[in-house]
């Protein structure tokens, strides 16, 4: 649920939401004759690269294979800072697409410089005001596409060599320090 849109991938000139595409891709896999199931991978035995991969689940199964592709996902990158988890779901949110509605017509602020900090504020600069991106860094580090959109777009101010220090609010957030 983290991509909302993907702008390089070949053969999707205009890029493609995140969600289309699982549900374009699992629609694709299952014309085909294949096998699908749910399971938890507790180990690969992998003795070289000419035998096949064991691939041992958590329901007792075993799976041979010539190869693995790992796809584990993405989890949101923390901050570990202790606003984070009292100020969640009350200003501080994860989800950009999910979250948008409650940004509306406000200054908000994405964390980060790339590729996933940018989509995040590509699409919220549809829903706001303004757009603080506060990075670490001094330069934007996405896709050449995405770090053009988000340095042309008049909604968004780039706060380079910056972190999120505090927030401040009492049910909700009403300030941030920035260092």
């Amino acid at each position: 649920g983290m991509s909302y849109h993907v702008e390089n991938l070949l053969g999707f000139q205009d890029g493609v939401l995140g969600e289309n595409l699982a549900r374009t891709i699992e629609k694709q896999v299952m014309t085909h004759e294949c096998y699908l199931s749910f399971e938890t991978v507790e180990q690969i035995v992998a003795d070289n690269s000419d035998t096949p991969k064991a691939v041992h689940t958590n329901l007792g199964h075993i799976y041979y294979t010539k190869a693995v592709v790992l796809a584990n996902g993405l989890e949101p990158k923390k901050l570990e800072k202790a606003f984070e988890t009292s100020f969640l779901g009350r200003g501080i949110s994860y989800y950009a697409q999910g979250d948008a509605a409650f940004y509306a017509n406000k200054s908000v602020a994405v964390i980060g410089g790339g590729n996933c900090a940018c989509y995040a504020a590509d699409y919220l600069s549809g829903f706001v005001d303004h757009l603080y991106l506060i990075h670490n860094s001094n330069t934007v580090k996405a896709v050449k596409t995405l770090k053009e959109k988000i340095l042309n777009n008049p909604k968004i101010q780039c706060i380079w060599d910056s972190n999120l220090d505090d927030v401040f609010g009492i049910d909700k957030v009403e300030k941030i320090k920035v260092v």
